[in-house]
């Protein structure tokens, strides 16, 4: 007699789609999803690195159940949780030592003023990243022109060119990336954060399991890029 096949195995459930910006997936998602696997071996995670049209769009369709990103989807039906606030740092090479330096308690690095250097050598992101929305609103808020060697669309690409000697460039900070780095860091004066947020879709059931997702995203966002606090000077 003929046994009866075996049953298929039943899929394992894609439960969560997270979509993570292209600037902020190399610190996140290699903490983020073993963390997430191990603690929910019963989901299949899949990421995505959109822009932010297409991230909006597949958020709203369903077909992304969450997104980090820096830039706010002001949508009626959609929850932007603020989960962090990235502090702006200058990264110099590290033989450069500015004047006047301003020691703030509970700032992790001192406090320059870029409107009394002399123009410098800068490497920056392209227009296109909202990256570079904060890196030109440090420039021109203190009153400093810089001598653009290179846009890019690589942040990898700003930190080799600090740690050459021979470029400045604007980045946020990230645990402990940033304190790897071969270079001098730097605070500014004034308030110049990048909040980083959370977003899903309103109206969308949310199992346990993905209540302990958002949870858990949240937490480990957090100790990549701990909150900043407010130089107000």
């Amino acid at each position: 007699m003929t046994g009866l096949p075996p049953a298929p195995l039943p899929p394992r459930p894609v439960l969560s789609h997270i979509d993570c910006g292209s600037q902020q997936s190399p610190f996140v998602i290699p903490r983020l999803l073993p963390v997430l696997v191990k603690k929910y071996p019963a989901v299949e995670f899949k990421f995505e690195e959109s822009d932010l049209s297409h991230r909006e769009k597949f958020l709203l369709n369903g077909m992304l159940d969450m997104a980090l990103t820096t830039s706010k989807i002001n949508q009626a039906n959609v929850e932007c949780i603020p989960v962090s606030k990235q502090e702006m740092l200058l990264f110099t090479p590290p033989d450069f030592t500015p004047p006047n330096l301003i020691h703030i308690p509970d700032r992790g690095y001192p406090c320059v003023d870029l409107g009394l250097l002399p123009p410098k050598h800068f490497v920056l992101m392209k227009k296109r990243h909202r990256i570079r929305i904060m890196q030109d609103a440090i420039l021109n808020g203190n009153s400093h022109v810089p001598l653009m060697i290179l846009e890019t669309d690589n942040l990898q690409t700003c930190i080799r060119m600090v740690e050459s000697g021979f470029c400045f460039t604007i980045l946020p900070y990230v645990k402990p990336e940033s304190d790897r780095i071969q270079a001098n860091k730097y605070s500014f004066k004034g308030d110049y954060r990048q909040t980083l947020y959370l977003c899903y879709r309103k109206n969308a059931y949310h199992s346990p399991i993905m209540d302990g997702v958002i949870n858990t995203t949240v937490e480990l966002v957090n100790d990549v890029y701990p909150d900043a606090p407010c130089a107000n000077l």
